[in-house]
This record gives C-alpha cells, structure tokens and sequence, in this order.
C-alpha cells in the first residue's frame, strides 16, 4: 500500500509541477495554491498486438500514463510490423485533422509531422493536455505492456477556480 501512495505522490507533484508551468502566463504572479481530483484512474494491460484507437479524454484539463512493464527496448523495437513503434502512446498534433484531403506540397510541409511517439519505457511517467489526440499504438512483446492512465483536473484549494477572482486581489 505504501507503493501506491508513493506513486499516487508522484502523480499529483508531477502534474502540479507541469501545469504551473504550463499556465505561468495566465496565473498570477506566484501561482496558485492547488489541489489536484483524478477523475479517473486505470490500469491497461495489452499485447498480442493489441491497442487502443485515437481518442481525447473529456471532463478534465489533464491526463497521464504511467509504464509499469513492457518488453526491454531493444526487443521490443524489433518487431518485424511494428518496429519502434511498438507498444509507443502517439500524439497527434493540432494539425493532425486537416490532413484528410489535403494537397501536400512544400507550401504546406507543415503539416506533414502529423504525430508523435513517445517510447513505452517502465517508470516513464507522460502527462498531456486531455484534449490532444493520443492512442496506445499495436503491442506484441513477451512481457504484457502494462500501463496506469488517469485523467485529473485542477483546482484552487480555497475552493474558487475563477481566475479573475485572483486578477481583482
């Protein structure tokens, strides 16, 4: 039980730390004293190629994924199908939904670097706005991908989430 705690510390100091960061410009000066609610938390095994279509989270402003156990990298990435993007979590960018019938050329290259994997590495802890489309990318391994996703929102711990109760003080 003292694991799990550990890790649930991990997950709110981490996502605590990133969306201070994330909101410098628009908090005041200081910050916010915060308290952190996970809306949701679970855990995901897979393999045998299996995986999770692309997908946003709703009702809440972050989510994570946290690797337990994976394959070693190198095994991993040798998948003859799946390479290195095997058992990855990709995040499509915001540019990702106007590609669909787009004419590609040089004047829109831009637009081209649709995605992004991140590498499924155990004790890799990734956190993300809710709203950028993700998906768990095919899996097959030896050792089952096992992962804890949850989604979190933030909050004042005084209880008032309206910033411009902070712009008026």
């Amino acid at each position: 039980m003292d694991e799990w705690r550990l890790l649930v510390r991990f997950f709110v100091e981490s996502l605590r730390d990133t969306t201070k960061a994330a909101n410098a410009g628009a908090w005041p000066d200081g910050g916010l004293d915060l308290r952190i609610a996970f809306n949701g938390m679970w855990f995901q095994m897979s393999s045998g190629g299996a995986f999770h279509d692309v997908h946003t989270h709703g009702n809440c402003s972050w989510s994570g994924v946290y690797v337990l156990q994976v394959d070693d990298a190198q095994t991993r990435r040798q998948h003859p199908t799946y390479g290195p993007a095997n058992g990855a979590t990709r995040f499509y960018g915001p540019y990702f939904d106007r590609l669909a019938g787009a004419h590609a050329d040089l004047g829109n290259a831009y637009l081209q670097a649709s995605h992004f994997d991140v590498e499924p590495l155990p004790g890799r802890l990734v956190l993300f706005p809710s709203w950028l489309a993700h998906q768990a990318m095919p899996y097959v391994g030896d050792r089952e991908r096992v992962i804890v996703s949850f989604n979190a929102s933030v909050h004042s711990a005084r209880g008032d989430d309206q910033l411009h109760a902070y712009a008026a003080r």
